[in-house]
């Protein structure tokens, strides 16, 4: 069973995008794939693939593990936009870029992200939801907010990293999962 869900995760982090129009505030006027947004999803798929076989690996010892390629992905993508010099290198490394290219990942995650929004039907609801905690007193830069928000309709917020963000970090999960996910974070 465990193989076979494997190889199901695998197929599914291979994803690609046909026309359509933009959904759930992510800005962008096609989620038709460019050749350069090939080459992203080959890079992103390899890295992807990589950490679903280390986290395998890892969780040998129990029946049961579940983790997002995509979700993870997307995290380093959006903490990339605002790294510099050695931390741009190894956030990037890890998804399999051996140079940063903020625009060339942003544009394909945007579309990755939109074209998966668009999959619900009454049956079935995708719903993707982004944010970013900065600790009170570390101005984010423009550029960071706008970029997060531009690729990953991610939300940008400043909050003291104590027991009351935790709060906040859960409520604003909750909010933004219908109530499916109510805890993300026990602690900071």
């Amino acid at each position: 069973m465990r193989k076979y869900l494997y190889i199901v995760i695998m197929a599914a982090t291979m994803c690609s995008c046909g026309t359509s129009t933009g959904l759930g505030g992510v800005q962008q006027s096609s989620t038709q794939l460019e050749e350069q947004d090939y080459a992203v999803a080959r890079k992103v798929n390899e890295a992807s693939l990589k950490l679903f076989h280390e986290v395998y690996k890892m969780e040998k010892r129990s029946d049961n593990f579940c983790i997002s390629p995509a979700s993870a992905s997307w995290a380093l993508s959006m903490a990339a936009t605002g790294a510099r010099s050695a931390t741009a290198v190894e956030l990037y490394g890890a998804l399999g870029f051996d140079t940063p290219d903020a625009d060339a990942i942003g544009n394909y995650q945007q579309k990755v992200i939109a074209r998966l929004a668009m999959h619900g039907d009454r049956q079935t609801t995708i719903a993707i939801a982004n944010s970013m905690w900065i600790n009170k007193g570390f101005k984010a830069k423009k550029a960071f907010v706008r970029e997060n928000e531009k690729f990953y309709n991610a939300a940008v917020m400043n909050c003291a990293f104590d027991a009351d963000a935790v709060k906040a970090i859960n409520t604003w999960c909750s909010e933004n999962t219908s109530g499916r996910i109510s805890e993300i974070v026990k602690e900071i």
